[in-house]
Order: structure tokens, then C-alpha cells, then sequence
């Protein structure tokens, strides 16, 4: 069950992610394309190497290539929140920190029912979507109403 459910997360979160980062190449700045460019590259990644390794027992325990993708976009988001004149990139750090969190539950509580396990890991992505159409929304709207305004913080 949870195997159909990665399947058709990738079915849905890909395009979604595809479209958030064509949308930032198109009317976002610096910040929103960066942040949407490493949200579909995880996508992706994970959507090539569930379906070249897919695993039954996926979410019964840590995979180390989810771990490890985890932590590059955590990187990510927070080089680009230190830097970047966005309230956004703090959300999302803060939502990674959740997806990283529930590794960490993993490894601690044995115990963990798979599908919570799997929620967890897979609700932030979506959470990552919507702040960052969100914030690709604000951004055309703010240039519209007062015109350019910097990317970066000097």
C-alpha cells in the first residue's frame, strides 16, 4: 500500500514541483527560483531512485538517500534564508526541520507505524509547495504594485 502511495505522490508532486519552478524561471527572483529549482531536484531524485529501488519496507526504517536529500535542501533553504530579502525561506526551513525531525523519530521509536513514518515524510513537500506558490504569488504582486525591489540582503 504505502509502495501505490509513493507512486502516486510522485504522479502529483513532480508536475507540481515542475510547474512551481517554470513559474519561478518565468516572474520570480533569485530567491524563489532557487528554492523551487532544489525542491524539484529532490523531487525528482526521489521520484528516479523509488523507481530504479523500490523498496516494500521503505518506511520501516530510515533511507539513507531521503536522509541525505533532506539535509542538502535544509542546506539550501537556510543559505538562502540568511541572505535573501524573503520572510519565505525561514517557513520552509522551518517545515525541513519538521521533515528531518521525523528521522530522527524513526531512528528513535522502533515502534513507529510505517504509514505515520511515511506522512511525515512526505506532508512537507507539499507544505513546501504552497509556501512557495505563495510566495511566488507575493512576489508578482509586490512587483507589480511598487515595482523592482532587491533579492538579497546587503
Amino acid at each position: 500500500m504505502l509502495e501505490d502511495l509513493w507512486f502516486l505522490r510522485a504522479l502529483v508532486q513532480v508536475p507540481l514541483g515542475a510547474l512551481l519552478f517554470l513559474g519561478a524561471l518565468w516572474r520570480g527572483a533569485a530567491p524563489e527560483r532557487l528554492l523551487s529549482g532544489a525542491l524539484f531536484a529532490c523531487l525528482s531524485l526521489l521520484a528516479i531512485y523509488n523507481r530504479l529501488f523500490a523498496r516494500p519496507d521503505l518506511f520501516e526504517s530510515v533511507d539513507p538517500i531521503y536522509l541525505v536529500l533532506d539535509v542538502l535542501l535544509l542546506v539550501v533553504i537556510v543559505g538562502v534564508a540568511l541572505r535573501a530579502n524573503r520572510m519565505f525561506p525561514l517557513w520552509m526551513g522551518g517545515v525541513q526541520i519538521a521533515a528531518l525531525g521525523s528521522h530522527l523519530a524513526r531512528i528513535t521509536l522502533p515502534k513507529l507505524n510505517p504509514s505515520a513514518y511515511a506522512a511525515m515524510t512526505q506532508a512537507p513537500n507539499y507544505m513546501h509547495m504552497a509556501v512557495l506558490g505563495l510566495a511566488l504569488a507575493a512576489h508578482v504582486h509586490r512587483e507589480k504594485r511598487a515595482g523592482g525591489y532587491p533579492s538579497w540582503n546587503s
